[in-house]
């Protein structure tokens, strides 16, 4: 009920939201068990993508997507990777894993070049990084067949 009467507020309001906002409302309707539009979901990431230069909102934006069991468009995903590409310096192994897991989890591929970055940047943070995360790269990686 709650979210039924919030979630149309919010996209009345779209167009002031910062990257921060969509990825928190993705990622609690995903944790809620409650599913988007495919509407929604890709005016969402429109959104996303106009306003982020922050892997952790990428990362949880896309995770969300992934747990409601829908997909961003092509270019959606593409121009997302490519940003996270871009910033791969400022991302955590976390956030790197969790993207591969829900491109996985979506049954998307990361182009090769891109994945190799990916995977690099993750190897190089893997220190950091919990058994949870190696374990969730690991899978999307075969998952992938890359």
């Amino acid at each position: 009920m709650v979210m039924q009467c919030l979630l149309p507020a919010f996209m009345q309001q779209l167009s002031a939201a910062n990257a921060q906002d969509v990825s928190n409302v993705l990622y609690s309707v995903a944790d809620a068990g409650h599913r988007l539009s495919a509407e929604q979901v890709q005016q969402l990431l429109d959104q996303l993508l106009q306003t982020s230069s922050d892997p952790q909102a990428i990362s949880n934006s896309v995770w969300a997507v992934a747990r409601m069991g829908r997909r961003p468009t092509g270019q959606q995903l593409q121009q997302l990777l490519g940003i996270l590409t871009r910033i791969l310096h400022t991302a955590n192994p976390q956030a790197i894993a969790n993207t591969l897991w829900a491109v996985a989890t979506m049954g998307g591929r990361v182009p090769d070049e891109l994945l190799q970055q990916l995977v690099l940047a993750f190897a190089s943070k893997v220190q950091q990084a919990a058994p949870q995360d190696v374990k969730d790269t690991l899978w999307a990686v075969a998952t992938m067949g890359q």
